[in-house]
């Protein structure tokens, strides 16, 4: 229940945030049975917000371990279908607990669910494809050889700004990769190897396909004018917040946009009340209706 409210509201979210979320390629809707999401990772924990939000069906994806320390976030994890995994900053004597984590992948793939990892091990702005690391490979591997017909997906998820508002993104997905098409008997290293090479040439493919666009500003971008005036002090709440936790830069959009996201229905009722001692509330009702019709303009026309 909490994972569904939780994506509502984030789809909301991304419409007065990105001016717009483009899909291409295979209709990743489409696929029946399990299948192993394999995806690019240029912008930190915004890239699994974005694929889980519009993906019907619920998606699993791996987290870094360390935001699974306090009690009541690891529930609220857990309940939106994050897995912790573990890396050698965090502990060379935690590594054995990704045999727990793998495990719990494999079992949603043996359920016919669909889990996202990204393939890149890490996230830094990149915007070419880094070296793939194995844990992907891995998990493929287990499942063909329980006999889980297990599909590779591979997504290319591409930003035009990694610092901008209102930020252009582009989704392009591979025709699902099977194991048909990836020869088996081969030693594990060389296994593993091939799987890679095939996911990275899939890759590729797909970051070729976005073709560079220019993208003008809109004519009617004017319209758009009282909505960024009505939204500056939300916005500049929100870096505030994001500059008080000082987190890296590559988390950025990630925090901004859970700030925004949580924070929006306060503003809002702020809003009302103050429109509604200073006239009543009839124009209170109103004003505080137009306020995300004029966000969304301003995002739209920006």
């Amino acid at each position: 229940m909490l994972y569904i409210v939780v994506k509502w509201m984030v789809r909301w979210g991304f419409r007065l945030f990105c001016k717009s979320i483009d899909w291409s390629g295979w209709n990743v809707q489409n696929t029946n049975g399990p299948a192993l999401l394999a995806v690019n990772h240029p912008n930190s924990f915004l890239d699994a917000v974005i694929l889980a939000a519009y993906i019907d069906q619920p998606v699993h994806f791996f987290a870094r371990s360390d935001v699974f320390k306090h009690a009541w976030i690891r529930y609220f994890l857990h309940a939106l279908h994050l897995i912790p995994i573990y890396r050698i900053r965090d502990g060379v004597h935690q590594l054995k607990h990704n045999e727990q984590s793998f495990a719990t992948g494999l079992d949603v793939l043996k359920k016919n669910g669909l889990l996202l990892i990204f393939v890149e091990g890490l996230s830094d702005h990149q915007t070419e494809l880094l070296p793939l690391k194995k844990g992907g490979a891995r998990i493929i591997q287990s499942a063909w050889s329980e006999g889980v017909p297990l599909q590779i997906i591979p997504i290319w998820l591409d930003y035009n700004s990694f610092y901008s508002f209102g930020k252009r993104v582009r989704i392009a997905v591979h025709q699902p990769i099977i194991q048909q098409n990836i020869p088996t008997s081969t030693s594990d290293a060389r296994f593993l190897k091939t799987v890679n090479e095939h996911i990275s040439k899939a890759l590729l493919t797909m970051q070729a396909g976005l073709l560079t666009s220019e993208h003008k500003k809109s004519s009617l971008a004017f319209l758009g004018l009282p909505g960024k005036i009505i939204h500056l002090p939300f916005y500049w709440l929100c870096i505030f917040i994001f500059n008080k936790t000082r987190a890296s830069v590559i988390h950025r959009d990630s925090i901004l946009f859970a700030v925004m996201t949580f924070l929006y229905p306060v503003y809002l009722l702020l809003f009302f009340i103050l429109t509604a001692y200073c006239s009543n509330d009839f124009i209170a009702f109103f004003g505080t209706i137009s306020v995300p019709i004029l966000g969304w303009i301003f995002t739209k026309t920006k």
